[in-house]
This record gives structure tokens, C-alpha cells and sequence, in this order.
């Protein structure tokens, strides 16, 4: 369960500041989202505890009500967090993206890695091409030039991924109210601290740099003939 400041909403001029609030719960595997899950009446359910109203936290009584009062107008999506693997156990077959690592959305960086995935596998790739090609290999020995390269891909993305992915639960796993409060107000302020201050004990904004930062350095690629 998570909730997050949205500052450039589209819906800011109909309601003000808005806020993204989500929560997941477990479904079958490969299966769809069942219908009845959907309605008011099993939200109230899934966010109850299993103890009843007593374990209950100010936190989940405030996320069960907002998803319950809008249970019609829900946007819901399937959600899944895998460990990292770029290959599977023959190294010969490329993962990239959600296949290699999907993880909580909470940050929207599941596009963003996929995007670096596929330019440091374009340059990873090409570049095992381009060496077969000038060592005149063959055919096998292409095969274990590219098996190389998909190695290397994992290695260089892997812990920057596995990092995002972290960060990412993090972002997700945050919604808490400040002791003795009954709405989060102040959790959200303390929170817009953690992304404007650096001295902020959550030492957010150099995980922030790290994500935006952090990506693949890549030489360019220049055509060849041939």
C-alpha cells in the first residue's frame, strides 16, 4: 500500500493537489483480476485485517475508505516484482525489461529501465557483431561472442536495476502517519522534505540521483560498410 503527492495533476483545477494512492493484493497466477474483487463491499474486505478493526492502523482505515467510497472509478492494472535475471540458464536467450526485472511502479522507472536495457543491449550487441565479423569467426564461434555479450549486459545493468526496483518498494511501502496523527498530513509533508531536502535522514534525493543519474554511459554507434 502506498500514496504519493501527484503537484502537476491534471485534475489540480476540479480538486487541488492530488495524491496517488494504491494498494495490491494477491490473484491467481496468470489470471485476471475476478470481478467481485472490484466492488466496494470486497475492498472493505481485502483491507481488513485478518484480526478485524482492532488491528487496524489509522493508515489502512484511511486507504480502505478511499478505496471503498471509489471503488467504481478504480483504475486497476496487474502487478508482479521478479528477481533480476538479463539470460536465461542456456545464456543464450536476452531478457529485457519487465521480463528481466518488473517491480512496483511506483516511480514510473519501468519504461525508463527498459529504454536503458535495450540501448546498452543495441550497443552490447553490435559490438559482438562487429568483433566476429573482424576476427572472421564462425558461426560457433559467433554464437559464443554473443553469448558473451548478453553476459555483459547482465553485468552492467543488473545492480542498477536491482537498485531501482528497491527504491521503487520503498516509494511504495511508505504511506504512514506521524504518531498520534489520524490523516497523513504531516507523513506528506515530511515526505516532500525527503525530496527537496538533502540533509533529510531518508537520504532520498541521492537515491533520486543515483536513479536519474546512474544510467548506462554508452560510446556512439557509427555505421560501418559492409
Amino acid at each position: 500500500v502506498g500514496i504519493m503527492r501527484i503537484p502537476a495533476s491534471k485534475f489540480k483545477a476540479e480538486v487541488g493537489e492530488s495524491l496517488y494512492i494504491f494498494g495490491n493484493f494477491a490473484i491467481p497466477s496468470g489470471k485476471e483480476v475476478p470481478a467481485g474483487a472490484k466492488t466496494a463491499e470486497a475492498m472493505h474486505c481485502l483491507f481488513t485485517p485478518a484480526a478485524g478493526e482492532a488491528a487496524l492502523t489509522p493508515e489502512g482505515a484511511f486507504v480502505r475508505e478511499i478505496l471503498t467510497t471509489n471503488a467504481e472509478s478504480l483504475h486497476w492494472s496487474r502487478f508482479q516484482d521478479i528477481p533480476v535475471q538479463f539470460s536465461d540458464e542456456s545464456g543464450q536467450v536476452l531478457m529485457l525489461g519487465d521480463a528481466a526485472h518488473a517491480f512496483c511502479p511506483s516511480l514510473g522507472q519501468g519504461a525508463t529501465t527498459s529504454i536503458e536495457d535495450a540501448c546498452l543491449a543495441a550497443s552490447e550487441l553490435i559490438g559482438a557483431l562487429r568483433q566476429g565479423k573482424a576476427a572472421a569467426l564462425d558461426k560457433l564461434g559467433l554464437v559464443g561472442e554473443l553469448r558473451s555479450a548478453i553476459a555483459r549486459i547482465g553485468e552492467r545493468q543488473a545492480e542498477r536495476v536491482a537498485t531501482i526496483r528497491d527504491i521503487s518498494t520503498q516509494a511504495g511501502e511508505h504511506i504512514r502517519f506521524q504518531i498520534g496523527a489520524q490523516d497523513g498530513r504531516a507523513a506528506l509533508d515530511d515526505d516532500a522534505r525527503a525530496w527537496t531536502e538533502d540533509a533529510h535522514s531518508s537520504g532520498w534525493r541521492d537515491k533520486m540521483r543515483h536513479t536519474w543519474l546512474g544510467y548506462p554511459k554508452l560510446a556512439p554507434l557509427t555505421q560501418t560498410e559492409g
